[in-house]
């Protein structure tokens, strides 16, 4: 287990996200998160409110080290003005990634519960579907007007961009041994949209 954290809490949480992706959420007990650091399992309850309240506070924790990870804050149009900048930043998104056991363990956490859990599947929509279209669409877009892409629906582009990577991650995530033959692919996949869709 990764006991990463300093504090009581820190602990508990990633305790709990060690134990909820090997076992699942809801084959998951309070008495075992607490055992597993030393704890009763009534005492999680002075830090959160039972295992709902885990699972909320671990998806906040990592949502805001992603964001940070990711400059999601900035707007990438602002430093992508070339087809090498998008293969650049796209690749150094994906190594952070496939890079991180946490966030690793987060995305197995949310495909294991999402059709059991309606904040979980939320969850999944969010940031396996909405966050990366629309972050693409915005930047095929300005890609566009640069004249640095063809002309045409920004949003079936990053579609077409976007989705045989997540493919790759998914792999990535049931079988993490594979992770320098998933980024082969993955650069792979990106030089040859940029090859066919790419103007300059």
């Amino acid at each position: 287990m990764d006991n990463t954290g300093n504090t009581t809490r820190e602990k508990l949480l990633y305790a709990a996200l060690d134990l909820f992706s090997s076992k699942g959420f809801e084959a998951t007990t309070v008495d075992e998160i607490a055992g597993s650091v030393g704890m009763k399992g009534p005492n999680i309850y002075n830090y959160f409110k039972g295992k709902k309240g885990l699972i909320l506070d671990l998806t906040a924790m990592f949502e805001d080290t992603y964001k940070a990870k990711m400059r999601l804050e900035a707007n990438p149009s602002d430093f992508i003005h070339s087809a090498e900048d998008l293969k650049n930043f796209s690749m150094e998104k994906l190594r952070y990634t496939v890079g991180d056991d946490n966030i690793r363990k987060l995305r197995r956490i949310v495909t294991i519960e999402q059709f059991r859990n309606e904040y979980l599947s939320e969850e999944a929509t969010t940031h396996q579907y909405s966050n990366i279209v629309g972050l693409f669409t915005g930047i095929m877009a300005s890609l566009m007007k640069k004249g640095v892409v063809i002309q045409c629906d920004p949003e079936q582009l990053a579609l077409m961009y976007a989705s045989p990577v997540s493919m790759l991650i998914q792999l990535y995530d049931r079988e993490p041994e594979r992770r320098d033959e998933i980024l082969i692919k993955a650069e792979a996949h990106i030089d040859l949209f940029i090859k066919m869709f790419c103007i300059k």
